[in-house]
């Protein structure tokens, strides 16, 4: 989510039109290794999704570095990326950058905004945050982007308590965590619980982009169900 919300606030239509088409991941994937989508292993896209989304938080080569090399993965029971050197990180993310500038650009125009404004705020509620203790980069230029999908996931919730109670199923919400909601009712209303906490999830929001242009978006929403 947090990946979409920043494309579409930097308006990178490279990126966008990624997100829509299928895997995100294994297609940024593909461009850091240059190589076909199909042939990026398992491993290898979850190397390029965690590289992505610490560079998007605003991660310098280093900090990446430090990030890859100490994930361990469970499953496998060691630490997979150990062996990736901080030069490969800093080639990677170079060639990130001028594969995607409008990112980078979003970012340093997102906290020159927020310099001059005295506070950075959120895209869709327009939350501000004022920085008392100091203008860290990283997190001038991260609270737009996740403040806005906090937005979206409460307007959810306000959203799931008003059809739940049309449909009669009280207010379900078991527990939030950041843009997931779990829901619990009857077996026998599974299937209902699953249709009103999707169209709860999927409502059309406005996202502007660092140029002021409005982008309405609805963002799909996967659920399953367990008993």
């Amino acid at each position: 989510l947090e990946l979409w919300i920043k494309a579409l606030a930097a308006n990178c239509q490279k990126l966008l039109t990624a997100i829509s088409s299928g895997d995100v991941h294994r297609w940024i994937t593909s461009k850091l290794f240059k190589k076909p989508e199909a042939a990026v292993t398992k491993l290898e896209r979850d190397f390029g999704k965690r590289f992505v989304y610490a560079e998007a938080y605003g991660a310098e080569a280093l900090k990446i570095h430090q990030t890859l090399t100490s994930y361990f993965d469970k499953k496998l029971r060691r630490y997979p990326f150990s062996n990736t050197t901080l030069g490969e990180v800093t080639a990677l993310l170079a060639a990130w950058r001028r594969e995607f500038e409008e990112l980078v650009w979003y970012s340093q125009q997102s906290y020159a905004v927020a310099q001059a404004r005295g506070f950075a705020q959120s895209l869709v509620m327009e939350r501000p945050k004022y920085f008392l203790d100091g203008w860290e980069y990283t997190k001038v230029i991260n609270f737009p982007i996740q403040s806005t999908a906090g937005d979206i996931t409460n307007i959810a919730v306000e959203n799931l308590e008003i059809f739940a109670a049309a449909a009669g199923l009280g207010m379900p919400l078991k527990v939030q965590l950041h843009d997931e909601l779990l829901i619990e009712v009857p077996e026998a209303q599974a299937s209902l619980g699953e249709r009103v906490l999707k169209a709860a999830m999927e409502h059309e929001v406005l996202i502007p982009d660092i140029n002021g242009t409005l982008h309405a978006v609805t963002f799909p929403v996967d659920t399953k169900t367990d008993t």
